[in-house]
């Protein structure tokens, strides 16, 4: 079975399911990134193939009217106060800010480098990952975006020594959201950001960023971990695609393995497989035992 160093239980997402169908099936819409506002009942969906963000009401159970964002859009992050969503758009190099009580984008931020991942902390800041700029792209790597500064103070530079990613590569299957790209997320309590970033195609860089300081604490590099984040609600362990991780140390907990999954794979052989093209995404359950 599954090797763990502790009670916790895994389960794939993503493969066929022969069970009944619970929910409501939507059609393939290109989506890169969902984001869940529970106040407002609606499910933010980053679509990267429209350049938009679709609105799903889960009471009302129907698309309202899209959001039009800058092109390629990658991924989404509200802020605590649930006022904003922040919107990367790669090939724009822009970061798109959309305000949720009027369902409209307000302002558009230029970048230095063209973004990838976001996510906002804790104060308010919007921390976005980009494939960087300048000398062997290791300058703004990580950048600042504090929405309550000046205009000219609002963006900054992290000082890191975090390898830049590499820009996305083509999308298996015509779906930007499997694209090799970087990715942010924030604990629940918005203290720290985890960072998975992807200097090659078989390297990755996970870090865990301090809001309150706005450094890098601990980064190492891992081979072959996707760019799929949960968090446990209580931040201590995350999840990089098939790999646990201890946040305080970026020890890696446990590993998911399919050649020992109690499951059968189409065509019979664990080896077909892919974690870019069949892994879904993942979530850890209140108390942070079962994921």
């Amino acid at each position: 079975m599954f090797r763990f160093r502790f009670p916790l239980f895994l389960f794939f997402l993503g493969l066929p399911s022969f069970a009944a169908t619970f929910g409501t099936v939507s059609p393939d819409l290109g989506v890169a990134d969902v984001i869940l506002d529970e106040p407002r009942a609606k499910l933010y969906l980053i679509n990267s193939n429209l350049n938009r963000v679709d609105i799903w009401s889960t009471t009302q159970r129907r698309f309202l009217a899209p959001i039009i964002t800058g092109t390629d859009p990658l991924a989404g992050a509200m802020s605590p106060d649930g006022k904003f969503l922040y919107v990367t758009s790669y090939n724009q190099v822009s970061l798109n800010v959309i305000d949720l009580a009027k369902d409209a984008l307000v302002q558009r931020v230029a970048l230095p480098a063209n973004p990838e991942g976001v996510a906002v902390g804790a104060d308010g800041r919007v921390l976005i990952t980009t494939i960087g700029a300048g000398p062997n792209n290791s300058q703004n790597t990580l950048l600042i975006f504090d929405p309550s500064a000046t205009q000219t103070a609002a963006l900054t530079a992290v000082p890191s020594a975090v390898t830049a990613p590499a820009p996305p590569i083509t999308p298996p299957l015509g779906r930007t959201a499997l694209s090799t790209r970087s990715a942010l997320l924030a604990t629940k309590d918005g203290r720290y950001i985890i960072g998975v970033n992807n200097p090659n195609t078989t390297t990755r860089i996970v870090f865990v960023y301090e809001v309150s300081s706005a450094t890098v604490l601990h980064a190492r590099m891992v081979s072959n971990v996707s760019n799929v984040l949960s968090i446990s609600s209580d931040g201590s362990k995350f999840m990089a695609g098939l790999t646990l991780f201890e946040t305080s140390t970026l020890t890696v907990l446990a590993q998911q393995n399919a050649a020992n999954a109690p499951f059968s794979f189409p065509g019979g052989n664990a080896n077909n497989f892919n974690t870019q093209q069949n892994q879904g995404g993942s979530v850890f359950s209140p108390d942070g035992t079962v994921l």
